[in-house]
């Protein structure tokens, strides 16, 4: 006779005479499928919520950014946005440039904003940081 548990019920040690062994090694298999299946279910479902996760993110940083209460409003990498426009800048020797263009930028660095917003949100980033940001004739900016 052979002691072994049979994992389909979690709490019971079961002894299977030499004769039984092969059901339960049947029902070793069933338990481990059922394992397989349930451990596929829940990297979906973490696969799901981490998605939703960084959407979200998305979200709250673009109404901080809308909102403008937060002069920190922060990219979805934690970094403020004046310091991704602050690097813009300095990687372009710090040329003056438009709005649209440092829309253009930033999105080429992946950081989106909204497009219907997109304009006001990095102007009223600039105009929030004047100890930063000079605003020159013709609508551009530059780093002072």
């Amino acid at each position: 006779m052979a002691k072994i548990r049979d994992q389909s019920k979690p709490t019971a040690e079961v002894w299977y005479h030499s004769e039984d062994l092969p059901h339960a090694a049947g029902s070793l298999r069933a338990r481990l499928k059922d394992l397989d299946t349930q451990l596929a279910r829940l990297q979906a479902l973490q696969q799901d919520l981490q998605k939703e996760r960084e959407q979200l993110k998305q979200a709250l940083w673009a109404i901080e950014v809308l909102v403008g209460d937060r002069e920190s409003a922060a990219a979805p990498d934690g970094t403020p946005i004046w310091q991704h426009i602050q690097k813009l800048f300095l990687s372009n020797s710090n040329t003056p440039m438009s709005i649209s263009e440092i829309v253009a930028g930033l999105a080429a660095k992946g950081i989106k904003f909204d497009p219907k917003s997109a304009d006001e949100s990095v102007r009223a980033i600039l105009i929030r940081k004047p100890e930063i940001f000079k605003r020159l004739e013709g609508g551009k900016f530059r780093i002072k």
